[in-house]
């Protein structure tokens, strides 16, 4: 019987739809409907961390044992490291040890642990690159659970693969598969979020469905009972909203009101308590909450005025309070009000500025955090710059006379409250022509500012590179700062 985890899968990933809110002066609050949805371009597993770029780049640190980082190999990282594919990618999702992204195209790449074919590529082989699964270019959104995964297309269909034991791919029965398979008939699901072994997902018509494990009461359906087909959660046609955890659920509705059930041992469901809820159950009074990520067994959340919130389990400084302590109720983390998006893992957690600083904290075992030390965070700490803001990724489905515009994500944002562009300047050689050697990977690292060339708009490919320099680039491209102070003799 394969080993269960209290890892976080993705949890971490979290929330499966992403709240777009509209800012006045005033800041009122003005929910969205889910045809303006955005999609994650951070990521939090089980210890290991990845970001999309403003240029499309991804970038991957932490655990690396199973390959989930994607470099090819299986070291550990400490500093953000550049994945060298095309950069291309819009979105991604990390697992507890596997990581699956979508690239513009549509296209969906997985690598990482494969022992249950999570990665759906029809074995059970990690992989420790990217792997394409198919050729199909219609996925939208994915997701990630400790040992299972599932995605949503742009047609309004969810697929599911990987382990199956509890009934979490939604197929009507247990049964691990190896490649992704259609869940139903339905063709207007518009959001899904994966914890370590259930699923749940949005319809575009706002109701909420769940499925797969409930021995926490994670189906919010007021029993313990496990679910092997997707199963609507009441009545209720106003959620936006939803984030998985280790075994926790957190949910928004339109109104901004936040709403929390399943397993509470550490006070995950911000209720105050440490009892399991069975059935959805309010967090609090406020109804200005914004975005939401469901850690291992701790939560991270927004309000609509930019500022950070944190409760639950503590002990490896998971919440950002400067303390050790478990939070029965949502804490504010700092004074900053310039948030813009959330990811929580089993330990740790991200949060991403609207400058497009991302910052992190937690358990640092394996370098999660990306700071380049194994030291445990108790408060943020910068760890990346030049993240990329969610982006919409807007699908239509026309059936019969309707047409329906979704989209869907497994992260949560809020958008800042000034819009700006970010342009990549592509640099000139004069000596390095498109038909020179190297010509590619010199332009490439030369955009990323890993490399330059001089002031006359020459690179000189042919002159010998001294070994200050090439420390100089090594650091460069981990992602460290470096100046001249720190390199010339």
């Amino acid at each position: 019987m394969k080993r269960r985890s209290l890892y976080a899968g993705s949890l971490f990933l979290l929330a499966a739809a992403l709240i777009v809110v509209c800012v006045s002066v005033a800041f009122a609050l003005t929910m969205p409907t889910l045809d303006i949805q955005r999609q994650p371009t951070i990521a939090a597993g089980g210890t290991h961390t990845l970001a999309v770029k403003a240029d499309g780049a991804l970038w991957a640190w932490g655990g690396n044992y199973y390959g989930q980082m994607g470099d090819g190999g299986s070291q550990n990282r400490s500093v953000p490291t550049w994945i060298v594919t095309a950069d291309d990618w819009m979105t991604v999702t990390a697992g507890t040890r596997h990581t699956l992204a979508i690239k513009a195209d549509g296209s969906l790449w997985v690598w990482g642990w494969n022992n249950c074919g999570q990665l759906g590529d029809a074995t059970l082989i990690d992989r420790r690159s990217p792997v394409r699964i198919g050729q199909e270019t219609k996925w939208a959104a994915v997701a990630a659970g400790y040992g299972h995964s599932l995605g949503l297309k742009s047609n309004g269909t969810i697929w599911t693969w990987g382990w199956n034991t509890n009934g979490q791919l939604g197929q009507g029965a247990s049964g691990d598969y190896y490649y992704p398979k259609r869940v139903g008939t339905a063709t207007d699901w518009a959001a899904i979020a994966a914890g370590d072994y259930f699923c749940m997902a949005l319809k575009s018509n706002g109701t909420l469905w769940t499925w797969g494990s409930n021995v926490d009461g994670q189906m919010g359906d007021g029993t313990n009972v496990d679910q092997l087909i997707p199963t609507q959660l009441g009545t209720a046609t106003d959620w936006v909203a939803i984030s998985a955890g280790g075994a926790h659920v957190l949910a928004l509705k339109s109104n901004g009101t936040l709403w929390a059930w399943g397993g509470n041992s550490y006070g995950q469901l911000g209720d105050g308590k440490r009892d399991n809820r069975l059935e959805p159950t309010r967090v609090g009074t406020d109804s200005d909450w914004a975005a939401i990520a469901a850690g291992g067994n701790h939560s991270v959340a927004l309000k609509v005025n930019g500022t950070l919130w944190t409760w639950g389990y503590n002990a490896e400084g998971q919440l950002g309070d400067g303390s050790k302590e478990t939070r029965l109720t949502p804490v504010r983390i700092g004074l900053d009000n310039d948030w813009a998006a959330v990811a929580a893992g089993d330990l740790h957690s991200l949060a991403l500025k609207q400058s497009g600083m991302l910052c992190a904290w937690g358990r640092n075992n394996e370098g999660q955090v990306g700071e380049s030390t194994a030291y445990t965070w108790y408060s943020p700490v910068p760890a990346f710059t030049g993240v990329s803001m969610p982006g919409a990724i807007t699908t239509t489905t026309t059936t019969s006379s309707t047409t329906t515009t979704t989209s869907s994500t497994t992260t949560t944002s809020l958008p800042a409250t000034t819009s700006t562009t970010s342009t990549t300047l592509q640099p000139t050689f004069s000596d390095v022509p498109a038909s020179a050697p190297y010509h590619s990977a010199i332009f490439g690292m030369a955009a990323r500012k890993v490399i330059s060339g001089y002031s006359d708009n020459t690179f000189r490919p042919d002159n010998p590179v001294m070994r200050k320099q090439f420390a100089k680039m090594i650091v460069g491209a981990m992602g460290l700062p470096v100046t001249e102070d720190d390199w010339k003799d």
